[in-house]
């Protein structure tokens, strides 16, 4: 017999959304030229700090965003079929907070904080240390995710791209 099939896991930027958040804050701040100096400042202390900026000057409107329309559907459907399903993605704490919210189904948020940037390798790690080589499969869009994907017994591509 056979246990519950495997977290899932899903990303957020061009995955769950087409949009890739930390684009969208940048066109934001240059709609905003007062929080240029800011971010020119914030992104001196690297990637997470950049995002957390414009996460806090500029926003993103969560409840406009759109969201991958067939993948939502799939997703609801592992849900009422018991899947456990967790966001994980290289957007702000807070955004990824926001976005789990407002889909409703997810059972856990890794994201990244304002030290760290949760993307790539590191993103994969985070995922073993909490559920292990082959514990988790993964829904993602870009070869960012291959450090995932390597560690997964399935793993899908949605919005797909060659970056």
């Amino acid at each position: 017999m056979s246990g519950p099939p495997p977290v899932l896991v899903v990303d957020l930027d061009g995955t769950l959304t087409p949009q890739d958040s930390l684009e969208v804050m940048l066109m934001g701040m240059l709609r905003r030229p007062w929080t240029i100096p800011g971010a020119v400042a914030a992104a001196r202390h690297g990637k997470a700090a950049l995002k957390f900026h414009l996460w806090e000057r500029v926003g993103l409107d969560v409840a406009t965003m759109p969201l991958t329309p067939d993948l939502l559907r799939w997703l609801r459907n592992e849900h009422a079929g018991g899947r456990r399903l967790v966001l994980a993605t290289g957007s702000p704490e807070p955004l990824a907070r926001a976005v789990a919210d407002r889909v409703g189904m997810f059972d856990g948020v890794f994201s990244t904080t304002r030290e760290h940037n949760l993307t790539g390798s590191a993103k994969a790690w985070r995922l073993l240390a909490e559920f292990g080589e082959g514990g988790f499969e993964y829904v993602g869009n870009s070869a960012a995710d291959v450090a995932v994907w390597r560690h997964c017994p399935s793993g899908y591509a949605c919005n797909a791209t060659d970056e």
